[in-house]
């Protein structure tokens, strides 16, 4: 990744600018956490929903199964 400011760009920053230029990468870093937190747990809710309906799934073909074995 290609640095966003030069050597001679951040010694010539104020310290004040500085601080508010960490602030803001601070503040995108924790949104982008959030994002991943947020996006790791819809993972697991749809990881679980799978495994429901895969399991509901080989239920209704084993009934069929038995079911056709009956009627044919």
């Amino acid at each position: 990744m290609e640095p966003l400011f030069s050597e001679k760009q951040l010694q010539d920053m104020s310290k004040e600018n500085i601080i508010e230029l960490m602030q803001a990468m601070q503040a995108y870093q924790k949104k982008q956490e959030d994002k991943i937190r947020l996006l790791e747990e819809k993972t697991k809710e749809l990881e679980f929903m799978n495994a429901m309906l895969s399991d509901r799934l080989t239920l209704a073909q084993r009934k069929y199964s038995r079911l056709s074995r009956v009627l044919f």
